[in-house]
């Protein structure tokens, strides 16, 4: 998967990630400020890859990522886990 596939998937997930929380707002207070959000589509398994590579590289550099596991453009509940840093 090249860096512009990544890229582009990631800019859709972000797009669907969006749209779900127009439509919940209430997720949006699940997610600490100060974090990244590194989204993992279960239906995509090379995105899923390299996505969580990139939340590994984020936990080595001490940032805070919360990781959402997404199942479908509009799943009925998204599964968040925040992973503070170690500062």
């Amino acid at each position: 998967m090249t860096q512009d596939e990544i890229t582009n998937q990631n800019l859709d997930l972000l797009s669907d990630f969006m749209s779900y929380a127009f439509e919940h707002p209430d997720i949006l207070n699940q997610i600490p400020t100060d974090t990244t959000l590194v989204i993992l589509p279960k239906k995509n398994p090379s995105l899923y890859k390299a996505n969580l590579e990139i939340a590994k590289r984020l936990q080595k550099q001490d940032e805070s990522v919360v990781i959402v596991e997404w199942n479908s453009a509009h799943p009925l509940s998204p599964c968040l886990k925040v992973i503070p840093s170690a500062k």
